[in-house]
């Protein structure tokens, strides 16, 4: 009897290993099929990017926080519109001490940086809030895409130099490469580079890694969340005597 109780029992655990192993495979099966469902949204919209089709890669943004911060940014763009410009005398109160000399060049250069500086115009290509607001969501996401490509900012960056530059060559397209994504719960964390960049050593204390995308699981699908794609920005050096620019 003892040795049939014995027997039962090890049948027992063995019946509940085999459950447990079961459910964790099942488990890893799921998430690594959700994973490789996320990694090809975001394949797609990467190439999407890469050829220039904005219209295609807004088909997979998460449009609804691109909705908010849209908003968000029109309403700032109003506030500064309508704050009062900066006095000598505002200056002067926050620092007695301040000769009004100097005060009345600060308060001109601030004013007038405030002027040239339009931050709508660098997020979306536009400057009007009213317009930022008036355009259909999927039109000024496609805007917005487009404005943080590589290959506008470098064509804006030529544009604003003093050198009488051809901007309408050809620029190389970025080569985005997926390395690998990673799940948890209902975000995907995708890790990808830019073949197209220089490959710096990541064993230095300066070294950076790779972009990350973030996308959402929702009504049974990924989305990619509208961030930013690091490591954007550009720096451009020209080298001339200016000249008369032509004609845009």
């Amino acid at each position: 009897m003892h040795a049939i109780r014995k027997l039962e029992t090890m049948a027992l655990l063995v019946v509940a290993i085999v459950a447990t192993t079961i459910a964790r495979v099942a488990e890893c099966q799921a998430q690594a099929a959700d994973a490789a469902a996320a990694q090809a949204v975001a394949t797609a919209y990467l190439k999407a990017l890469q050829v220039g089709d904005w219209k295609a890669a807004v088909g997979f943004l998460d449009l609804e926080p691109f909705d908010r911060y849209r908003r968000g940014q029109a309403e700032s763009a109003k506030h500064q519109q309508m704050a009062p410009p900066i006095t000598p005398e505002r200056l002067m109160s926050h620092d007695p001490e301040m000769p009004r000399s100097v005060a009345e060049f600060n308060a001109r250069r601030m004013n007038d940086q405030r002027r040239s500086t339009n931050v709508l115009e660098y997020q979306f290509g536009l400057t009007d809030p009213d317009s930022v607001l008036a355009l259909p969501v999927e039109t000024l996401a496609a805007r917005w895409l487009e404005v943080h490509d590589r290959r506008y900012q470098t064509r804006r960056a030529l544009r604003a130099s003093p050198c009488a530059i051809d901007t309408t060559f050809a620029l190389p397209e970025p080569q985005y490469r997926v390395l690998g994504t990673v799940v948890s719960d209902s975000i995907a964390y995708v890790l990808f580079t830019n073949d197209e960049l220089p490959n710096f050593p990541v064993d230095g204390v300066s070294s950076w890694g790779p972009n990350m995308l973030f996308l959402r699981r929702a009504h049974d699908s990924w989305w990619v969340l509208p961030h930013n794609i690091l490591g954007n920005s550009v720096m451009i050096g020209t080298t001339c005597t200016p000249a008369a620019k032509p004609p845009r």
